[in-house]
């Protein structure tokens, strides 16, 4: 998830953190509030706001590659049916172009977290 032009992606952490900003502002707690509980000024409570709705919509969807960073998904973009689990465990994570060491092993956690069985 790319938060604007030349933002960096949310990380993993950074995503968690979101959705918990999320779910808090969703139960009716203040900025003010957040901010203080997470330790964060009231700007970035705001923005991890704004990100765990994004984050919703990909969980609400059913659609799992919103967990990936935009630079893993867009490697896998073409490489089977889709981005789904059993999609991803059936290619050869090493012969994809542009999908570097980092990416590979966030590939591999993501497949384990979704895939178990794999």
């Amino acid at each position: 998830m790319v938060r604007g032009p030349g933002k960096e992606p949310l990380r993993f952490k950074a995503r968690a953190a979101a959705y918990a900003v999320y779910e808090m502002r969703r139960s009716g707690a203040h900025i003010e509030q957040i901010a203080h509980h997470f330790g964060y000024s009231k700007q970035r409570a705001s923005q991890l706001a704004l990100d765990g709705i994004e984050i919703a919509h990909g969980i609400a969807s059913g659609d799992l590659s919103w967990e990936l960073s935009p630079r893993s998904r867009n490697a896998l973009i073409g490489w089977g049916e889709g981005i789904t689990p059993e999609a991803v465990a059936k290619i050869q994570l090493d012969r994809v172009c542009g999908l570097g060491v980092k990416s590979q092993q966030e590939i591999r956690d993501w497949l384990a977290r979704h895939a178990p069985a794999v």
